[in-house]
């Protein structure tokens, strides 16, 4: 740590000694640092987004690893009595209500 941060030092000060003199060079230097810094940062949030999306899916829905899509009860029950399967949860599509004084007839809901 304390070899990092003479390093630091050491280039700080070349660079702003010799800044003085050199403001175009120094101008790219820093400009290289924040570009740098902020590739950096921006490849750390969007490599760590969809893992953030999938604890808050996990955490509103709970863990879910298969997903059926118009399973009828037999097959729930089967689901049920299978040792692998821990949870089974199921979701009834009811439909939707349709709208009085509605103006687009194509889309009633």
């Amino acid at each position: 740590m304390k070899e990092v941060r003479a390093v630091i030092e050491m280039s700080g000060k070349t660079v702003f000694r010799d800044g003085r003199s050199h403001y175009k060079k120094t101008g790219i230097i820093l400009g290289i640092a924040l570009t740098v810094t902020f590739l950096a940062g921006n490849t750390l949030g969007a490599s760590s987004s969809p893992d953030s999306h999938i604890d808050n899916l996990t955490e509103e829905y709970g863990s879910w690893h298969v997903g059926y899509f118009d399973a009828n009860y037999v097959f729930e029950q089967t689901l049920l009595k299978d040792d692998r399967v821990t949870d089974v949860a199921s979701f009834d599509n009811v439909g939707y209500v349709t709208l009085s004084g509605i103006q687009d007839t194509n889309k009633p809901y």
